[in-house]
């Protein structure tokens, strides 16, 4: 839920069209124009057939290098330029 906190930091989102609902992958308060990693598990309510959407708003036009070379354990540590986002569902299960 909720919505972008500033007008210019990369906006990552995945929207699902049943139950309608949103989500937003990162949260910085202001511009800080620095890469951090996104790393977590959550559980999200999908009904069946329903469309998941995941989209990647720049906003500015801007690229910031990842010139720490920062990475997430297991997961591929290229390419280092520009920001990316992997998402992997780990479980489905039906909801009791």
């Amino acid at each position: 839920g909720g919505g972008p906190n500033n007008k210019t930091y990369n906006i990552y989102k995945i929207e699902v069209s049943s139950p309608k609902s949103h989500y937003f992958l990162n949260r910085q308060d202001r511009v800080g124009h620095k890469i951090f990693t996104i790393d977590y598990t959550r559980t999200i309510r999908v009904d069946g057939g329903a469309v998941l959407t995941l989209s990647g708003d720049g906003q500015n036009g801007k690229l910031i290098s990842n010139f720490k070379k920062l990475t997430i354990p297991e997961i591929s540590p290229k390419p280092y330029h520009g920001q990316f986002i992997q998402i992997d569902v780990v479980k489905v299960a039906e909801a009791k």
